[in-house]
């Protein structure tokens, strides 16, 4: 049996994509995570043939004044803590720009071992690599890096475009994020929670509460829909949660409700009438981005409302499940809302049923197995 150790840069709790990985890569490997420990978390996990290896404990809240050194600290410890371990494994799965040199350095050590790069988004074009400097060595680091990898595997058909054009490699496999496979029973735990007529219908956003996401957009759209019947529930966390709790205050039509377990999520999804995914086109990174939280809607049959982005923008075309807003202004949501809100309800449905068909985990897995199976197959 093919040994994988999986790198990761978190405590692996709320990281879904990951998870499926592991749990399809482990139906027919012995697959190990190498993760942080946050506190409480044991040190080992075992689940048939998967461990969860957390032997480095790591505190994201520590903000003291050597923040920097302290996070150096962690890092380096992780690197040489995997380059150790890995020198008896087939194949290392990277799951970032940050964990592609762990990979690339152990394969010096491990002659054998086989690199995947698993690029969870535009690496070198998020939010937090707009500084020329960082994002130019950034490029010249991932540039240098993925010419020794023998599978890379990203989230969206531009960006797999993108990496052919920068680095002058095959085109990397695509792997969405989607949910696995459901019928997901309608149910009605918003309603229920903040006591929301059944008339009025319910608008979700869910994920990450940060910049970039549109969340100011959403809530200066439902202040212009206060005399509607049509209200709003962010469910996640983030830096904006406060902002939305204190917006809500003072609306009627806009609430609140903290992130849930992955386990459960679909059922307080399918809590709503249509589904919210306002990217903003801040970075490279967003604009070719597909976020899950499009596929959770569709698995929950809601009709969705996006940004006017490539990716999104030519899914929800092409499968007919909701509306694109013209633009990322409340005024052009709002009227993007009263369109869906006229859109036959039964042609939606019959849309979405076909569109959770193709995009579910299932589907997905089948991608990653055979790509496996390929560079495993291959000799160095």
């Amino acid at each position: 049996m093919n040994k994988i150790g999986v790198l990761v840069l978190n405590n692996l709790v709320n990281d879904s994509r990951v998870l499926k990985e592991v749990n399809s890569l482990s139906k027919k490997h012995q697959v190990d995570v190498f993760c942080f420990r946050s506190q409480g978390q044991p040190s080992l996990e075992e689940n048939g043939n998967s461990k969860v290896y957390r032997t480095i404990k790591y505190n994201r809240e520590y903000s003291g004044p050597f923040r920097k050194i302290y996070q150096a600290f962690i890092y380096l410890k992780y690197f040489f803590y995997v380059i150790y371990k890995l020198n008896r494994y087939n194949v290392v799965h990277c799951n970032d720009l940050e964990t592609l040199p762990h990979g690339v350095i152990a394969k010096i050590f491990n002659r054998k071992l086989k690199v995947v790069y698993d690029a969870h988004e535009y690496e070198t074009e998020t939010l937090w690599m707009q500084n020329k400097l960082k994002k130019y060595l950034a490029k010249k680091i991932e540039g240098f890096l993925i010419q020794y990898s023998h599978l890379n595997i990203t989230v969206s058909n531009t960006i797999a475009e993108e990496y052919v054009r920068l680095y002058n490699v095959a085109k990397p496999k695509i792997v969405l994020n989607t949910p696995l496979y459901q019928k997901v029973e309608k149910n009605n735990l918003f309603r229920e929670i903040f006591n929301i007529p059944q008339e009025k219908k319910i608008f979700l956003y869910q994920g990450g509460l940060t910049e970039g996401r549109g969340i100011e957009i959403i809530l200066d759209a439902f202040k212009i829909l206060a005399k509607y019947d049509s209200v709003v529930v962010f469910m996640g966390y983030g830096a904006l949660n406060k902002k939305i709790i204190n917006t809500a205050k003072s609306y009627e039509n806009i609430f609140y409700h903290p992130a849930v377990k992955q386990n459960v999520l679909l059922n307080y999804t399918s809590s709503a009438d249509f589904g919210l995914s306002l990217i903003e086109d801040s970075c490279l990174n967003y604009r070719y981005c597909l976020p899950n939280k499009i596929f959770e809607y569709t698995m929950a049959d809601l009709p969705l409302i996006t940004s006017n982005l490539p990716e999104m923008k030519n899914f929800v075309k092409q499968y007919a499940v909701g509306v694109v807003a013209h633009s990322n202004q409340p005024i052009e949501l709002k009227v993007a809302i009263l369109k869906l809100l006229k859109m036959d309800s039964k042609t939606l449905h019959e849309n979405l049923q076909l569109t959770k068909k193709i995009f579910n985990w299932e589907a997905q897995e089948k991608v990653l197995l055979s790509s496996y199976n390929t560079i495993l197959n291959e000799k160095i």
